[in-house]
């Protein structure tokens, strides 16, 4: 296996060649998804009655209704599918710089126009294992049960403690299908069990590396937070680069010494 700062220099020298690509790509990756959310937030407000909202509190009983409680989830995972979609397009361009060759703005699109259905089906095990903890709110609220002081201190701490579970669950769900996109990115008519299967098993021991290429980007985190999101345009691409350099890594296409690249 390679270091990290050994992928990570492999990424700022590949990305040198294709920057402007990279760049346009985040971006436009951002404005979709952008999009997509402002989109969420509208249909949510059409579907609240102000008429009938007096109140901070009433506004907050509306939204806990199981009414809106059902939009809220339906339109979380609708989201959460077309996002997939737009990252794992984002996610075959910094591949494709990832081997050194050259990608174009289309290659964005390319899940929409290719079996899009075996990211849905991913993106879909990814959401489930990101909503385990929230279920229990969405069954109260379906009852009733998120009305003011119908909450026992029973319940309470049971969904806190599903929403601890939810985190761990989230990142081990992710871990193992990180692979599952880059593998469906290099063959979509693979189907998509052996995808899955494809990626727990290349995934299998690498979690905590995984993990650990991602908190050595914490200060390029902060940056982004500093820059209001500015930085994105250079973060996303050096990190999914990163990752796709991983990918490889993990299949063994990169060799072992510092200038045996592939």
């Amino acid at each position: 296996m390679r270091p990290v700062s050994d992928l990570k220099a492999i990424a700022r020298r590949r990305m040198s060649k294709h920057n402007g690509i990279l760049i346009s790509s985040a971006v436009l990756c951002g404005l979709m998804l952008i999009t997509l959310n402002m989109a969420e937030a509208a249909i949510l407000i059409m579907g609240v009655d102000f008429r009938v909202i007096d109140s901070m509190q009433g506004m907050i009983d509306v939204l806990a209704s199981p009414r809106m409680l059902l939009i809220t989830y339906g339109l979380s995972l609708l989201i959460s599918m077309l996002s997939q979609l737009v990252f794992t397009g984002f996610k075959r361009v910094c591949l494709i710089v990832a081997k050194d060759l050259k990608p174009s703005l289309s290659d964005l699109f390319f899940p929409f126009k290719y079996n899009p259905d075996k990211v849905i089906i991913m993106s879909f095990i990814v959401w489930v294992g990101s909503s385990i903890g929230s279920f229990t709110s969405l069954f109260n609220g379906l009852r009733g049960g998120l009305a003011p002081g119908r909450m026992s201190g029973s319940a309470f701490f049971t969904e806190m403690v599903l929403q601890v579970v939810s985190v761990i669950i989230l990142i081990l769900v992710n871990a193992y299908l990180s692979a599952g996109y880059y593998i469906y990115i290099e063959d979509p008519d693979k189907p998509v069990v052996y995808i899955i299967k494809e990626s727990a098993a290349l995934m299998r021991g690498n979690v905590l590396r995984l993990i650990y290429i991602t908190l050595t980007f914490a200060g390029w985190f902060l940056l982004v937070l500093f820059t209001y999101g500015i930085a994105l345009i250079y973060v996303a691409p050096y990190l999914y680069t990163v990752y796709g350099l991983f990918y490889r890594d993990l299949k063994g296409e990169l060799g072992n010494g510092y200038y045996s690249e592939a």
